[in-house]
């Protein structure tokens, strides 16, 4: 198949139907028409046709003539409201952020009640987790809706809504497959079996099964995509190639002398065109002379990273649906879903840019001294450097030899609804209680190592960081590995109860008068836990090491919402919800909004609205707050301000007579390092 250009920050991909099989009858949602509805943003039912809101509604069969086999394709797709989060370096999953307002603040729903957040950061729901083959359509709420549903609907509101009932089975499988060959195919497979007539036998179960799995897509196989955004719209992570040489193979060295940086560079293998000397060739070299005429050599940065990582899910939707008295269904639903991501990087670096032993927040150095077989000139064979006389070495070194380094995030995440609806003394009522469950592991795959134990290993002369380790080196190497073990982990657990009742009042000139009212609970609990194995193996470790955050809170509410249809062409809508959280306190937030349309061609709509955003529990009570230096220089724009604002150190300290009295230090704000403030704190407020 002929190559194509990449357009638009997607890969051309054609998609390959395996087989679409209708095994009995085909899946029938079975809805009597024009049934009265509640819809997403309001909590009146009403006829479809008098929605006013600037609700969207994306039903399944357009989901699947565009192409989209994935709830991670679907969530990019809502050009609505959706980016879509990069999963990366093993991330958390694909998230809706509407409006760029951060993904926290656009609410995602499951038939109009929550999810569990995914548990790391327990502040968005990952979309992955729910049944892409049990939807019906999806409604996008472009209106921010906390009057209704609380304080993490400000931006909007996502609501996947799955089919009522089905009957007979359907089973469907296809492939994605890059035109370009070399990683990032993606299949899927699922079916749905149903059994039972809703509306004639009164009772409906059906069970929606979805599996899917993606490849590995890097870097080097679409040199062609180097734009962050267009790799972030693909679903991957941006990269910042590494040309500063602490990604070295084989290592480079420092010049120590006299227990201080001789600020003296260079490389053995320079000479021979750094070609590595490893038996499988995993890197291609380049070269470099640094500002002090030393010769270094530093691994291709083109090479490892990764565009996409490795992921598989699973996802089991089951709904039973039992019909009682005039119009009123019982039902339950559960909801089980379990994924990976493996995703790679560069081999694992050590050196000046990993110093380590963070407990006692030294710089130590990775060191090889005279007395190791493996100096430059020694008895290992590695080639000697002319100039050096036997001194003190500190290195950076990539260890390519074990190859990339691949890391294991898993997520599970399980909803339990137990729901009845139906009518009361002329009133619409929906009642449910939920329970739900999020659960995150991330651990070392593949080719990672305790950094102590390497540092060792260079001192006492085990470990060769100029090539390839003899038998001595790779047994060492696998007594120091990490490989397979866990080093943080999270859940989040949501509790949920609701009651909502709505009804008609009185006929207006646009329709009937309706009232709504309703209220809701629930509770949330966050926990994680992350062992010391974060401060052996360094490398990109979030978190902080043994610290073991938690914390939870209780949230009750109650609502009304009032929808006046006064004539045909004009709409109003009044809606106002209190709460009360265990751990801020109380709120009140209203809503009043307008729709009017005076002729076919036009239409206009307005809100005022206001909000209310407690902080997630992460966020008050999660990563231990740490002092960090940046890693450049800076001039203070305002105190030490420059004709060159771009060039660190051409900075003078202010003249300006409105800051005499400041008694500046000209080394605290010129060409001096910031100290930023990063973790979770207790003492934040809401929003």
């Amino acid at each position: 198949m002929k190559q194509q250009r990449i357009n638009q920050a997607r890969l051309s991909l054609s998609a390959i139907a395996v087989a679409v099989m209708a095994l009995t009858n085909t899946a029938q949602a079975q809805e009597a028409p024009m049934q009265r509805v509640e819809v997403t943003g309001s909590s009146i039912k009403r006829l479809a046709t008098e929605n006013a809101l600037p609700l969207t509604t994306i039903k399944a069969e357009e989901l699947l003539n565009r192409g989209l086999t994935t709830m991670s394709e679907v969530a990019v797709a809502l050009t609505v409201a959706s980016t879509n989060e990069p999963v990366g370096g093993g991330g958390s999953g694909t998230m809706i952020n509407m409006r760029g307002l951060n993904t926290n603040r656009t609410l995602v729903l499951l038939n109009g009640r929550r999810l569990a957040n995914e548990a790391l950061g327990d502040s968005s729901v990952n979309v992955d987790v729910i049944p892409m083959a049990a939807i019906e359509r999806v409604e996008v709420l472009r209106d921010g809706a906390s009057a209704l549903y609380g304080t993490d609907a400000i931006a909007g509101v996502v609501n996947f809504i799955t089919k009522r009932s089905i009957t007979g089975v359907t089973a469907s499988a296809s492939t994605v497959q890059p035109e370009q060959s070399g990683g990032g195919a993606q299949r899927r497979a699922g079916f749905v079996v149903g059994k039972g007539d809703l509306a004639v036998e009164g009772w409906n179960v059906y069970t929606a099964v979805d599996v899917q799995r993606r490849d590995s897509l890097l870097q080097r196989d679409r040199p062609n995509i180097t734009d962050p955004a267009k790799i972030a719209q693909l679903g991957g992570t941006p990269f910042t190639p590494n040309t500063s040489g602490g990604a070295a193979s084989p290592a480079n060295f420092t010049i120590y002398r006299n227990g201080k940086s001789a600020n003296i560079t260079g490389n053995p293998y320079f000479a021979a065109g750094c070609v590595t000397p490893y038996a499988v060739q995993t890197t291609i070299p380049s070269t470099r002379t640094n500002a002090n005429g030393g010769k270094t050599c530093i691994t291709d940065p083109t090479y490892y990273p990764e565009l996409l990582p490795e992921a598989q899910q699973a996802t089991i939707f089951t709904k039973a649906s039992l019909a009682h008295g005039d119009g009123g269904i019982l039902s339950i639903e559960l909801n089980l879903s379990k994924s990976y991501i493996d995703a790679s990087d560069a081999p694992q670096p050590f050196g000046a840019s990993t110093d380590y032993d963070r407990l006692t927040a030294s710089r130590k150095p990775l060191m090889i001294t005279k007395a190791s077989k493996w100096y430059p000139g020694g008895s290992g064979g590695v080639p000697a450097v002319a100039g050096l006389n036997g001194e003190d070495l500190a290195l950076t070194w990539s260890l390519d030899e074990l190859g990339a380094v691949t890391t294991h995030d898993e997520q599970v995440n399980h909803r339990l609804v137990v729901q009845d609806e139906g009518q009361i003394k002329g009133w619409d009522y929906r009642a449910g209680v939920s329970y739900a469950y999020s659960q995150r592991n991330i651990g070392f795959r593949d080719n990672f190592v305790r950094t102590p134990g390497l540092y060792a290993g260079v001192e006492q002369g085990i470990l060769n960081p100029f090539g390839p380790q003899d038998q001595a080196g790779r047994d060492y190497l696998e007594s120091i590995s990490a490989d397979g073990l866990e080093y943080r982990n999270a859940d989040v657990r949501y509790y949920g109860a609701d009651l909502n009742l709505s009804r008609t009042l009185m006929d207006l000139g646009g329709g009937a008068l309706g009232l709504a009212i309703g209220a809701d609970w629930h509770r949330e609990s966050f926990e994680e836990n992350m062992n010391m194995l974060g401060d052996e193996v360094v490398y990109k470790v979030s978190g902080t090491p043994g610290r073991n955050p938690s914390g939870s809170r209780r949230v009750a509410g109650m609502y009304a919402e009032l929808d006046a249809p006064v004539t045909k062409q004009l709409n109003l809508n009044f809606a106002v919800r209190a709460d009360h959280f265990s751990d801020f306190g109380n709120t009140v937030n209203p809503k009043a909004s307008f729709r009017y349309q005076p002729l076919k061609q036009l239409m206009l709509r307005g809100t005022v609205s206001k909000g209310f955003r407690a902080p997630t529990l992460p966020e008050l009570y999660g990563s231990e707050r740490t002092l960090t230096p940046s890693s450049s220089n800076w001039d203070d724009p305002l105190l030490c301000p420059s004709s060159t604002p771009s060039v660190t150190g051409t900075g003078q300290l202010t003249t300006d007579p409105r800051y005499a009295g400041l008694n500046l230090d000209p080394t605290r704000v010129c060409n001096t390092r910031l100290t930023t403030l990063t973790g979770a704190n207790p003492d934040l407020e809401p929003e």
